[in-house]
């Protein structure tokens, strides 16, 4: 692959995860300030989780998915922020 086709990925990989993350951002902060808006950005912020884990698993595998959520639990576990 040339170093072009790579940049290319590395772009759109970078729209992809801010665009998903100010969607996430707005509607937690939708959320928050309806009477069941703490639950409801709890249900939110899981399902996102758990829709993560299944394309992980469907592009690559079942154990890279189980390696990323255990990063990420280990990563949550030390108290450190998640970074994008």
């Amino acid at each position: 692959m040339t170093n072009e086709l790579h940049e290319l990925f590395a772009v759109i990989r970078d729209e992809e995860q801010a665009a998903t993350t100010a969607h996430v951002k707005h509607r937690i902060d939708a959320m928050v300030n309806q009477d069941d808006g703490p639950i409801r950005s709890r249900i939110f912020a899981g399902c996102i989780v758990i829709a993560g884990a299944e394309l992980v698993s469907e592009l690559y595998n079942p154990d890279e998915a189980a390696k990323q959520l255990r990063r990420l639990a280990d990563r949550i576990e030390a108290g450190q922020a998640v970074k994008h």
